[in-house]
């Protein structure tokens, strides 16, 4: 795994997120994270995954709402009873906060 480093901009500053190429399924759904495709060699197994959580206090993460591989990212949400919230990640308009209640 190699890290991969990006640039997005933020109302502020210019913020720069590490990621690290790895499967994208374990991206959602081990690590909670999002894909930022062309980024890793290795094909469509091999992804850029960037991790932000936090994006709207402790018990919440960045990752695609309308799901990467399907509505697999929405589902990672819904399993833990999530709402999305706009406005709260990097990355493209589909990256999305997930909140959700903590346990």
């Amino acid at each position: 795994m190699s890290p991969s480093f990006l640039h997005f901009p933020s109302l502020t500053k210019l913020q720069t997120y590490t990621g690290t190429c790895r499967a994208p399924a374990d991206c959602l759904d081990k690590y909670h994270g999002f894909i930022i495709d062309n980024r890793c060699s290795g094909g469509a197994y091999n992804k850029c995954c960037i991790q932000k959580h936090g994006c709207n206090g402790a018990s919440s993460f960045c990752s695609h709402q309308s799901g990467y591989y399907g509505d697999f990212g929405k589902s990672v949400c819904d399993w833990y009873g999530g709402k999305w919230l706009s406005g709260k990640c990097p990355g493209p308009t589909a990256i999305k906060c997930c909140d959700y209640p903590s346990s």
